[in-house]
């Protein structure tokens, strides 16, 4: 009996592994189709359904690409995409992958953190992990109009009481200052994007 019984377990614990839905990811590509850099979104689509991720889908032409798949490292998910882009474009372009689980962080976190008068949320992407001297030094960018935290290991906030055009912040060169490559989406992108997510 109990052979038996460990054998239907079993049969359905594997049933219920293959019903498991394939996690959503988006990848923030830096830089792309601006200075230059142009890119068909509709190529990068292909470029990544080549490297067997699944549902994939772009929104925007800034180079936010939607994804699935069940590689769960993000290092090695980063890797793969910007060697495939590299060898199909002829230049580096840096990418960001966050989970949908992490954006969906982030979103509750723009709401809890947002300070009074703000009327713009952008997001600055790192690429790497964000120490507390990289903190310390994004916080001193904090001026009346726009303030500056950071929301997670690898992301910050940047709220603002203006665009970002015509805020005083809009020419400081973050990425130089904090020696890390950055990319920005505004919140509402973020939003969006979730929203496409499955």
């Amino acid at each position: 009996m109990s052979k038996r019984k460990s054998k239907s377990s079993s049969s359905a614990s594997a049933k219920k592994s293959k019903l498991e839905p394939i996690p959503a990811y988006v990848a923030f590509l830096r830089a792309v189709n601006v200075g230059g850099r142009t890119v068909k979104m509709a190529s990068i689509v292909e470029y990544f359904k080549a490297l067997g991720f699944t549902n994939v889908s772009s929104f925007l032409a800034s180079g936010n690409v939607i994804f699935h798949t069940s590689t769960e490292n993000i290092g090695e998910i980063e890797q793969s995409i910007e060697k495939t882009l590299l060898d199909n474009v002829g230049f580096d372009i840096p990418v960001m992958v966050r989970s949908k689980t992490q954006l969906e962080q982030i979103l509750t976190e723009s709401s809890s953190q947002m300070p009074k008068g703000t009327t713009t949320t952008h997001v600055m992407f790192a690429k790497t992990s964000l120490s507390d001297e990289h903190q310390a030094i994004a916080e001193g960018w904090t001026i009346p109009s726009d303030i500056f935290s950071r929301v997670t290991n690898e992301s910050l906030f940047w709220f603002s009481q203006t665009t970002m055009s015509k805020s005083p912040c809009f020419n400081k060169q973050f990425e130089k200052l904090l020696g890390v490559a950055l990319t920005l989406r505004n919140i509402n992108t973020i939003r969006r994007l979730l929203g496409k997510m499955v």
